[in-house]
């Protein structure tokens, strides 16, 4: 999250939120969308949406939530299965001002300020968006490599212990 400038939230297999920097990092436009409790469970729905086709995918991709904002989902995996989501997001790409403008102005936000939070959200390139799903799989591999390998130092000391016990 420090280094991509976004908010970074993590979901279980099963689509259940589990851990998010959002209060550290929500934008000022992700919280006025999340003021309005009709657009706020949108916010929720379209994460499950999104962890469901990842799911179906098995694999990540970008997509442009129901506030008109980009956001990327990437799946954990060990040796294969799914067993969790990453989302990161709150970017923009192309501008679409009459979009956010219109968007605005049908959910009864101060048209103005939305856009100008708008304007303040991070880019973020395609290219800079595969990189950080890059980064984020290699940080996920050397996660379970670390682990594995600490799993495998247990079983070795056990296997001499056992060993000493045994002879």
């Amino acid at each position: 999250s420090n280094v991509i400038n976004t908010a970074v939230s993590i979901f279980d297999k099963d689509y259940n939120f589990l851990c998010s920097n959002l209060g550290e990092s929500m934008s000022s436009y992700c919280k006025t969308v999340r003021s309005n409790q009709s657009l706020k469970v949108a916010c929720y729905d379209c994460d499950r949406v999104a962890c469901q086709k990842c799911q179906q995918l098995g694999e990540g991709f970008s997509y442009k939530c129901h506030a008109n904002i980009y956001e990327t989902i990437t799946p954990v995996l060990i040796e294969d299965t799914i067993v969790g989501y990453i989302i990161f997001g709150q970017y923009r790409q192309e501008d679409d001002f009459n979009q956010i403008y219109d968007f605005a102005v049908k959910h009864g936000i101060e048209p103005n300020k939305f856009v100008a939070d708008y304007k303040n959200l991070v880019v973020l390139t395609k290219t800079q968006v595969k990189s950080i799903k890059n980064i984020v799989k290699a940080c996920i591999l050397s996660y379970y490599l670390e682990d594995a390998v600490l799993l495998n130092k247990a079983d070795l000391a056990e296997k001499i212990k056992n060993h000493i016990r045994s002879n």
